[in-house]
């Protein structure tokens, strides 16, 4: 899980037995544990949450992971196909489309940090 694309996972695991081996999996995750906790909570398989909003969660983001960039992150995000991986995961269109909009708003709000701050 910690290299592999989420739809190669999905096909051997569902988001349940994710969700059951929770416990035991996080820690080995690494900088896909973030992903991955966020696809179990919108399936509301686990709690994972840090209790952070999401300024404060992206102002810390540079202690957890001192390559991380706003900018690279919404770089990388705008062509990720939340779609594709929202089918996978078993998800209603309706969820997916949900996802969309939260991806592109997400986005957008990450071009609009300073990046100096």
């Amino acid at each position: 899980m910690r290299k592999a694309e989420p739809d190669d996972v999905l096909q051997f695991v569902s988001p349940q037995q994710l969700a059951d081996l929770w416990p035991s999996v996080d820690r080995y995750l690494g900088k896909s544990r973030e992903f991955w906790a966020w696809l179990l909570e919108k399936r509301n398989c686990v709690d994972t949450s840090s209790g952070e909003d999401l300024s404060s969660a992206v102002a810390n983001a540079p202690r957890r992971d001192s390559g991380f960039s706003p900018l690279t992150l919404a770089w990388v995000l705008r062509d990720w196909n939340v779609r594709k991986v929202a089918r996978s995961a078993g998800l209603s269109d309706a969820d997916a489309e949900s996802l969309e909009r939260f991806r592109q708003s997400l986005v957008d709000y990450l071009i609009t940090l300073d990046p100096i701050a």
